[in-house]
C-alpha cells in the first residue's frame, strides 16, 4: 500500500514522502494515528500543490532575505546607546539591538538567529556582523555605534 506522510516517522520516512508500506500497518497505525494518508490520486495533487506552495514561499523568503542583504551592504546602520564617560557603553550591543535597528532604519523583519556579531561590542565605533540568508550564504555589514542623545 502506498500512503503519503504527514510527519516524519522513524524508520519509515519522512514528512510528505510517497512510501510503500504493508496494507495492515498503513490501515491500523499510519493512517488513524494522523501519520499519514493513503496516496490516491487526490491526495498525490494534494500534496504537488502542497509541494509547490512550499517551495514559493522559500522562494520569496529567500527574495526578501537578498533585498535586505544589499540594502545592509550598502547600508551603515546607528545603534544608539547610553555611553559613560571614557566611551564605554552600559551593557554591550546584542544581535536584538541589530534587528531592531534594521526593523526601524530598513524596514525588515529579521530573525536575530540570522544575525552574528563578529567581536563583542563595548565601545563606540564602527563595527561588522554576520547576516546569514536562508540558502546559507553570508554576508557582511557594518553598523556604527553611537552615543544616544
Amino acid at each position: 500500500m502506498e500512503v503519503i506522510l504527514l510527519e516524519d516517522v522513524e524508520g519509515v520516512g519522512k514528512a510528505m514522502e510517497i512510501v510503500q508500506v504493508s496494507p495492515g500497518y498503513g490501515r491500523n497505525y499510519l493512517i488513524p494515528k494522523g501519520l499519514a494518508i493513503e496516496a490516491t490520486p487526490a491526495n498525490l495533487n494534494w500534496r504537488k500543490q502542497k509541494l509547490e506552495a512550499e517551495r514559493q514561499k522559500k522562494e520569496r523568503v529567500l527574495q526578501v532575505a537578498r533585498e535586505l542583504a544589499e540594502h545592509l551592504q550598502k547600508t551603515i546602520l546607528h545603534i544608539p546607546v547610553q555611553v559613560g564617560r571614557d566611551g564605554q557603553i552600559f551593557g554591550s550591543v546584542t544581535s536584538l539591538m541589530l534587528v531592531q535597528a534594521i526593523r526601524q532604519q530598513l524596514g525588515y523583519e529579521v530573525d536575530r538567529r540570522h544575525i552574528e556579531l563578529l567581536e563583542p561590542v563595548k565601545v563606540v565605533g564602527t563595527y561588522q556582523a554576520k547576516f546569514r540568508l536562508p540558502d546559507g550564504n553570508e554576508i557582511l555589514f557594518t553598523f556604527e555605534v553611537v552615543p544616544a542623545t
